[in-house]
């Protein structure tokens, strides 16, 4: 399995290598899936979301895709999949987006559909990779709503779990120091890595490569 995982999105050159090195091809023979619906679950601004697909537009991309999964019938949203050979899942609520993808079929198709295709995930996008979403940590870490006081099943590509946006400046509890208290608070043992902005981890199979400067593994 290919994945590409970030804390913001592929918003520079090092990140586009990265992708460019999993699919193997030049993003203008390639169709891409963009799946916004993580962004539903947040209220207000949603310049970050228009951004990212402006991203998808500056890579060249030869078609791009906005694929809603919890609006589209799975009539519509899985050949609209199988037509991508990268699927892109954007940020917003990672618990929301989990109970979609559960609730849509998503999680029972995309090991499959990964078979040949790679996974760029975004924020919440790439927190879905991971073994589980504990809501009442992530409560603590970003300051938001969530979606539930309980734990979701991750999509359990990765034997990890993800915090996107390290030592941002909007989600100021996102340092290290209240990232080790919380982990530990919560009895959470097996891997984490801390994605500052403008990073990412690629994926290929088991083997892990950091890319971009700043990224903290717990």
């Amino acid at each position: 399995m290919k994945q590409l995982l970030t804390s913001s999105g592929i918003g520079s050159k090092e990140l586009w290598e990265a992708l460019r090195e999993l699919t193997e091809k030049s993003f203008e023979e390639l169709n891409v899936a963009f799946i916004p619906t993580a962004a539903h679950f947040d209220i207000g601004d949603k310049h970050w979301l228009i951004r990212n697909l402006q991203e998808c537009v500056e890579l060249g991309f030869k078609e791009i895709d906005i694929v809603d999964i919890a609006v589209l019938s799975k009539g519509r949203w899985l050949p609209a999949l199988q037509n991508a050979q990268v699927i892109m899942v954007g940020g917003g609520g990672e618990g929301y987006l989990l109970t979609k993808m559960q609730e849509s079929g998503f999680t029972n198709k995309i090991e499959e559909l990964l078979n040949d295709r790679v996974y760029v995930g975004i924020s919440a996008g790439a927190m879905a990779t991971g073994v589980e979403v504990n809501p009442q940590m992530s409560e603590e870490l970003y300051k938001e709503p969530q979606i539930s006081t309980k734990k979701i099943k991750g999509l359990g590509f990765n034997g990890f779990d993800l915090l996107p946006h390290l030592n941002d400046g909007y989600f100021t509890n996102l340092t290290e120091e209240n990232i080790k208290n919380i982990l530990k608070k919560y009895n959470i043992t097996r891997p984490v890595y801390a994605l500052p902005d403008g990073t990412a981890l690629q994926v290929i199979d088991d083997k892990i490569k950091k890319i971009g400067q700043g990224v903290v593994k717990f």
